[in-house]
């Protein structure tokens, strides 16, 4: 795979989409709809989720805002990395 620049990014939309019965993690650029991650994962925890933000915050990912569900392992994994979730309510 090779490296992305995300660092332009400011608005992330995240979440699980599921094949069968496996979970896939998705994120998508709010702004231009582009797809830095898809990615299937045996599990939807905190630290799967943390995973694969590290792995998109070293390819410079640090949006102002994620919208995002109320799945608790996406927001646990946001969390661990600092990234600010925006309640539906707030938007």
């Amino acid at each position: 795979m090779y490296p992305k620049d995300l660092s332009l990014i400011q608005t992330t939309l995240l979440d699980e989409l599921f094949q069968g019965n496996r979970p896939v993690l998705a994120g998508v650029d709010a702004k231009s709809t582009y797809c830095f991650l898809l990615s299937e994962a045996e599990h939807r925890d905190a630290d799967t989720w943390g995973i694969h933000l590290l792995d998109a915050q070293d390819q410079g990912l640090n949006p102002h805002y994620t919208i995002a569900d109320a799945g608790k392992g996406l927001r646990a994994g946001h969390k661990m990395h600092g990234f600010l979730i925006k309640n539906s309510r707030e938007l």
